[in-house]
């Protein structure tokens, strides 16, 4: 369809294709990094640049649509319209964003917008190298190479515990002048510095507006920049968010990784954290439950009486302004690449919204052709997800799809099936843990030898995987939410040892009251904590922290009785981070298991065609019992063959 209000700022694609880089390919801390020498000296030309259009863009006069605050804005607040010739959305009736969650179209929408947000960076970044005299540096022309300049990526998932220092410290970076030299500048990839007066009180004479989301505004008003993990004097704790991702690190790794060893074959459930009715799949998270991990634990901050201190990477309508947020999209986007080289046939299905947005109404039908407000083409016909299938034609790609093979997915019917065990392999290097030729830990080495670190065997593995999964009603709660899992035979549930995993509630305040509320109140979201590599690695610690347990044997962490009955013992116990337990009476927690099945002579890289044949064989669910203040495993009801059961008991 033609839109009768067309986009003063269309969305135009580069001719040329080229790839987004890993920040830590680029960033001055990591210049002399053996892996990143060779690219040397383009990388440091192409950071100098990229930092230089990123200030550009946070400078600019923030009633331009091209502006990093406008641009920022079409995710959530301030609620208007983005670049559109006429203003046609009546800011009573529509105070949301425009982004989609929960929903079949939050990859695809996040994707456009990604790349709204490049054409303005390269194009800024063209001009600034222009200007550059002299134009060349080490034989390299400014110009060319700010060409190939796309959105740098944050691989969270493989290095969230040793980020690159630009991205969380120091004020000012290092990058080159056009003679080479280096100078300092403001770190653009740390904070924004909002305009004066950015947050007003919007129009609300029938008193419409949340109380709630009245005081957040006022409460961010106070920070004239983007703020992380503040601490109970509001001021930015980096050193506790550092101790927090390395805390994490296994467990975002091992949803990453679990996520494409594991994925259901269908778009519904690999999109987005919505709960689906019917069988829920093996231990694994959706790629949007995994992105809602990063936002809270870079937002989530200090306890203040009871209720951690909220920044803007927790709250829906402002986690854009935190540049952090288009690095960490970035990554999101490029993990949806590496999956549809696993699922070449696999696109956008039909689905309903959850939530309202500027662009579309609550329960509305969207597919592939739905149009992904605001963005337009040069003819005034707006994107859609049809359009967005092949990167290339985006004007970039990702270093992931140049291995050998990898690329081949876009050409599906010259070699089908070619590019899938390559991309496998990749990944399980990314992600996977390593199998130590001098690993002492049976459990571990079953573990390992399962899910991808193979060596060539007719061995017939089988292995009981286990995982917890949580439900409960997105807007139940009044803002974001996490739920943290850990053993309370301890002395805190944040000691090595003793921390298990969480599931994060991303979702904000809403400017609506009760009204957007009772439309919501039903819709569910799901969250899965994966427990049997855990489980394999803590035969070692039991042993080696806590004599006072029996020394187990490697199939006791995969045997359904045993299991249990460690669990047990050790106080496995859910807490709630954001809300009062009472107030989320809709959450149900369910331990799971299945028992997996790789058959013989399928294991061994070199002879794998497609995917490894992994079956799910057998599957229990048992009901957690709750009390108002905890979760915690005291009883253990067995509720059927399959995790799909808990449906019957809600």
């Amino acid at each position: 369809m033609t839109t009768k209000n067309p986009s003063l700022a269309p969305i135009i694609p580069p001719k040329d294709v080229y790839n987004r880089l890993p920040l830590n390919s680029l960033v001055p801390s990591r210049w002399n990094d053996e892996e990143n020498a060779k690219f040397q000296p383009k990388n440091k030309m192409l950071w100098s640049l990229y930092v230089r259009a990123l200030l550009e863009m946070q400078n600019r006069d923030p009633s331009k649509d091209d502006s990093y605050f406008q641009l920022a804005g079409t995710h959530g607040y301030p609620f208007i319209e983005w670049a559109k010739r006429d203003r046609t959305i009546d800011i009573d009736s529509k105070r949301y964003g425009y982004c989609a969650h929960s929903q079949v179209l939050f990859p695809t929408w996040h994707r456009i917008a990604l790349l709204a947000f490049e054409q303005i960076l390269q194009r800024d970044a063209r001009d600034i190298a222009k200007d550059y005299n002299p134009p060349t540096y080490q034989g390299l022309k400014w110009t060319e190479v700010a060409n190939e300049l796309r959105l740098p990526y944050w691989d969270w998932a493989a290095c969230i515990g040793m980020p690159p220092a630009e991205l969380f410290g120091g004020g000012k970076v290092d990058i080159l002048n056009d003679d080479g030299t280096e100078t300092e500048v403001i770190n653009p990839l740390l904070r924004y510095r909002f305009p004066e007066n950015y947050i007003t009180e919007l129009a609300d004479p029938e008193e419409k507006l949340d109380k709630n989301f009245k005081d957040k505004l006022i409460k961010f008003s106070k920070w004239p920049t983007t703020i992380r993990n503040p601490d109970i004097n509001l001021e930015e704790d980096v050193a506790g968010m550092l101790v927090k991702f390395q805390r994490v690190a296994d467990q975002i790794s091992m949803k990453t990784f679990m996520m494409f060893q594991l994925a259901h074959p269908t778009w519904e459930y690999f999109s987005n954290n919505g709960m689906r009715s019917g069988r829920i799949g093996l231990h694994n998270n959706s790629i949007e439950a995994i992105h809602d991990d990063i936002h809270m634990l870079s937002g989530k901050g200090h306890s203040l009486d009871g209720v951690y201190v909220r920044a803007h990477m927790t709250d829906l309508a402002f986690a854009a302004f935190d540049p952090l947020f288009w690095l960490h999209h970035a990554n999101v986007d490029r993990l949806l690449s590496l999956w549809q080289v696993l699922n070449p046939d696999t696109w956008v299905c039909p689905g309903y919204t959850r939530e309202p947005s500027m662009g579309w109404e609550l329960g509305q039908a969207v597919d592939v052709k739905t149009d992904l407000e605001p963005f337009y083409q040069a003819s005034g016909k707006p994107w859609t997800s049809d359009l967005l299938r092949d990167t290339r034609e985006l004007g970039y790609s990702y270093p992931d799809l140049s291995q050998e093979g990898a690329a081949l997915f876009y050409d599906r019917k010259k070699n089908p099936a070619s590019s899938i065990p390559t991309m496998l392999k990749h990944i399980k290097e990314l992600y996977g843990y390593p199998l130590s030729p001098n690993e002492k830990n049976p459990a571990v080495r079953i573990f390992a030898e399962f899910f991808g670190n193979r060596n060539q065997t007719s061995k017939d593995f089988q292995l009981y995987n286990w995982g917890i999964h949580a439900s409960f009603k997105k807007h139940e709660a009044k803002d974001s939410f996490i739920l943290v899992f850990y053993f309370a035979d301890g002395a805190h549930w944040d000691d090595d040892g003793y921390y298990i995993g969480s599931i994060n509630a991303f979702r904000g305040l809403t400017p609506e009251t009760c009204s957007n509320c009772e439309a919501n109140r039903d819709i569910y979201q799901e969250g899965y904590v994966p427990l049997t590599y855990l489980l394999a690695r803590s035969i070692e610690w039991d042993t080696s922290q806590n004599p006072s347990i029996t020394k187990r044997t490697e199939k006791d962490f995969s045997e359904p009785e045993k299991v249990l009955k460690y669990l047990k013992d050790r106080k496995l116990t859910c807490r709630l981070d954001g809300t009062e337990m009472s107030l989320l009476e809709s959450l149900e927690i369910h331990l799971h298991v299945e028992r997996l099945h790789l058959p013989p002579m399928v294991n061994s890289d070199a002879e794998e065609t497609a995917k490894p044949p992994i079956v799910a064989e057998t599957g229990r669910t048992y009901i957690i019992e709750r009390d108002w203040t905890e979760f915690r495993m005291d009883v253990v009801e067995n509720k059927g063959d399959s995790i799909s059961d808990m449906h019957k008991h809600r």
